[in-house]
């Protein structure tokens, strides 16, 4: 596949004069915790019909030729770029991506001697989650002594220090090709994990803005239309957009390992839209979410065959299979509906065997208005609670009960849900 040019194969491929009649340039970003990758596409002016989404989405382009990577002989090379930076002592600029990964494979190298100055999964500094406590406290270890060295000023610069040579790298790219010029100013998306804090989520963005306004010095010249110097990012849940994604392209839904590149479908569903065509009270979408259930352990898979059942709405919810599962009727979901029995905020229920007795993928589809712009806190949620607790016999600790009922959160309302599954 040709990476450099996916354009759709009935329009043809833009030359060096048609960049102008681009209206709208988009990068999304996939800012992993091991690698990142980034997507660019465009829209045309008087594109405001109901499928132009689909249109943007031809058109993308994915951003590949980093440097020293070492698929780069072939056609296209890699599509992400590992989330490594090295502030070596002995230079000005800390290298980052595929350099950095290269000189940790020498075992020789001077980079092992220097255990302060590499840093990885440096995502994990917005995420305050008890199970990247232990990566957390080795990263900020590592940056207050980089600090007491000089060789940065702040936390947030570990961040931009990535982020600005990664978005120079695509700028240059995307110019050399003939898809943007010096003096466009595209719009941003990025995915925001679930778990994240309000106070992450503020947080990796200035610090996005930051690195925008230095790899895209365009956005500092003054222009005679103030909204041009604002730099324009879209935000998302990462949840949010892959299940828009998997439910576009009809993909597996994964519990974990989502393609960065599932995460972009839903940027360009609101790229491809007016914004003064997004009314928050009245558009509406479809969001799906995921669960795993085990009456012995509750975990998160992702690994498994997934074997779909279909679910339909008859007093209440029912799960039955489809014929070619060669699975029985899974059972039934007892629904304590409360205020939803009368509005379609639960818009569908599919059930999914995975490959172990009494574990199970459930999956919830609503309807829940389009997240606007960043700058307004995200009024939507969708997660699942680990089910209720109860205090052991002896009072000591407090022990998950996991035929207990779990609990769809929408907002700031609550959807009671007992599972109760046969194993197929």
């Amino acid at each position: 596949m040709d990476y450099k040019n996916q354009y759709s194969p009935d329009e043809p491929l833009p030359g060096p004069d048609e960049t102008c009649a681009k209206s709208r340039h988009l990068l999304a970003m996939d800012f992993g915790t091991g690698c990142a990758s980034m997507l660019y596409s465009f829209q045309r002016p008087g594109e405001t019909e109901e499928h132009t989404a689909d249109k943007v989405w031809e058109r993308k382009k994915i951003i590949s030729d980093y440097p020293s990577d070492p698929f780069r002989f072939k056609s296209h090379g890699s599509t992400d770029v590992p989330t490594l930076l090295w502030y070596n002592p002995d230079s000005d600029h800390p290298e980052w991506g595929w350099p950095v990964q290269q000189r940790l494979g020498l075992q020789q190298h001077e980079i092992h001697r220097d255990s302060v100055g590499v840093l990885s999964n440096i995502k994990l500094l917005f995420d305050y989650s008890p199970f990247s406590k232990y990566h957390r406290r080795r990263l900020k270890k590592q940056i207050s002594l980089l600090i007491q060295q000089r060789r940065i000023k702040s936390e947030q610069d570990v961040v931009v220090d990535f982020l600005v040579p990664w978005l120079k790298h695509a700028k240059t790219q995307l110019i050399n090709d003939g898809d943007i010029t010096d003096t466009d100013r595209p719009h941003f998306a990025v995915a925001i994990p679930t778990g994240w804090t309000l106070f992450a989520h503020h947080d990796f963005v200035d610090a996005l803005k930051i690195a925008i306004r230095k790899a895209f010095p365009v956005f500092d010249i003054e222009s005679s239309n103030l909204d041009d110097n604002r730099v324009k990012i879209f935000t998302v849940s990462e949840l949010h957009a892959a299940a828009t994604f998997q439910k576009r392209l009809s993909a597996d839904i994964r519990a974990s390992g989502l393609n960065g590149e599932k995460y972009i479908w839903n940027f360009l569903e609101w790229f491809a839209q007016e914004e003064d065509n997004i009314d928050d009270d009245h558009d509406k979408y479809e969001f799906s979410c995921t669960h795993v259930f085990n009456k012995d352990d509750e975990e998160w898979k992702g690994s498994e065959t997934l074997y779909h059942a279909a679910g339909r709405r008859e007093n209440g919810w029912t799960l039955d299979h489809e014929e070619n599962n060669n699975c029985r009727k899974l059972g039934v979901l007892e629904l304590d509906f409360d205020e939803f029995k009368d509005n379609e905020d639960l818009k569908d229920i599919v059930c999914i065997k995975k490959g172990r007795s009494k574990c199970w993928e459930v999956t919830v589809t609503v309807t829940a208005k389009i997240l606007h712009r960043f700058g307004h806190a995200m009024e939507f949620y969708a997660e699942w609670s680990p089910g209720r607790t109860h205090d052991s016999q002896d009072g000591s600790a407090s022990v998950r009960d996991p035929d207990g009922p779990t609990a769809l959160l929408i907002g700031q309302k609550t959807l009671s849900i007992n599972s109760h599954f046969e194993p197929c």
